[in-house]
């Protein structure tokens, strides 16, 4: 059996399936799980910038992406945006829960990735000196001219050289599956903390699901990692940090997650992105299935509608995405300070 190391703790990875299929169709991609902290990645990794150009062209007529859209518009309209995203989406919901409410107005924020804007201006709307950076200079000229001037051009090795020791929180929401390397991007995010600071991680959650499914997020080469909670502990053992998780367990009382059974070959939840890049009666039907869902949300937590489709309604801490809190031991993630 094939095994390598795992990226993160180093235990035996295992090659899950040498050939599963990418985001578009004529792409393969090689899965592996990790045998120690159970995270599943990708191997080889490498950047495909024309995927995401793609994609974020595209992004009204691909299932998944044309709701952040619709964040950016329920942000310029709602009197508390923040609130208003965190009763949209549990990745939200957990991002306001990791600030806390004790948390000072004025402590600096730093989204990173920060894309349409959306997040980094509903946390400026709550009274925080927040900045959102990012590679794409058209996403910061875009984010500018809709959310006004929070918004920075900046690559993080860069900016973290310019700005250690800045900021009491730092965010990258859904970001971290996409990476090469995760590890430098921790570290230079852990360096970004005065004292007391706390770098919050979402992204999609390995450990909600049984061992036997390979691979439950997006395609390859759009996600490159699937991340456990054992693996991002691993992760923030590796950065000098430690690290706890938001409990989503208020949040199933009132928006209950339902999931079907999935057989232990399942690809993903993700359509892959060929269908979408003409305007095919596939696009149509992927973009009328993304309004669908919708205009009526109620379906997904009545809970008779969900059992006669075979759903089985989760329960407990986790979601399919999970949040966690990295905090730097004392003396720092570099073991400096």
């Amino acid at each position: 059996m094939t095994s390598i190391p795992c990226p993160i703790c180093a235990a035996p990875a295992v090659l899950r399936d040498p050939s599963h299929p990418g985001y578009l169709e004529s792409e393969r991609h090689a899965i592996y799980s990790c045998s120690g902290c159970l995270t599943a990645f990708t191997e080889p990794r490498a950047d495909r910038p024309e995927v995401y150009d793609r994609i974020y062209a595209l992004a009204d007529e691909i299932p998944g992406y044309h709701r952040y859209h619709q964040y950016a518009r329920l942000v310029e309209r709602a009197n508390d945006p923040l609130a208003a995203l965190s009763a949209s989406e549990d990745v939200y919901w957990a991002i306001e829960q990791s600030l806390g409410d004790s948390m000072r107005d004025d402590r600096r924020i730093l989204e990173i990735g920060s894309g349409l804007g959306y997040m980094t201006c509903a946390l400026a709307r709550r009274g925080h000196s927040v900045t959102g950076i990012d590679i794409s200079a058209a996403a910061v000229a875009a984010a500018r001219a809709r959310f006004g001037d929070h918004f920075e051009r900046a690559d993080l090795a860069e900016y973290a050289e310019r700005h250690a020791a800045t900021y009491d929180v730092v965010i990258a929401c859904e970001l971290i599956e996409h990476l090469i390397d995760p590890v430098p991007f921790v570290q230079r995010a852990l360096s970004l903390l005065r004292p007391g600071g706390r770098l919050v991680l979402t992204t999609p959650n390995r450990s909600l699901y049984d061992g036997s499914v390979l691979w439950e997020t997006e395609l390859p080469p759009v996600h490159f990692w699937w991340f456990s909670e054992a693996g991002i502990a691993a992760l923030a053992a590796r950065c000098r940090a430690t690290v706890r998780f938001i409990d989503f367990t208020p949040y199933q009382r009132v928006q209950p997650l339902y999931l079907p059974p999935l057989p232990s070959d399942a690809p993903t939840r993700s359509s892959n992105l060929t269908a979408a890049l003409a305007p095919t009666e596939g696009a149509r039907a992927a973009r009328q299935r993304g309004r669908l869902g919708t205009a009526i949300p109620w379906i997904r937590t009545n809970r008779l509608v969900q059992r006669l489709r075979g759903k089985r309604r989760v329960a407990g801490p986790r979601r399919t995405v999970m949040c966690a809190i990295l905090e730097p031991f004392a003396g720092g993630a570099d073991g400096r300070r």
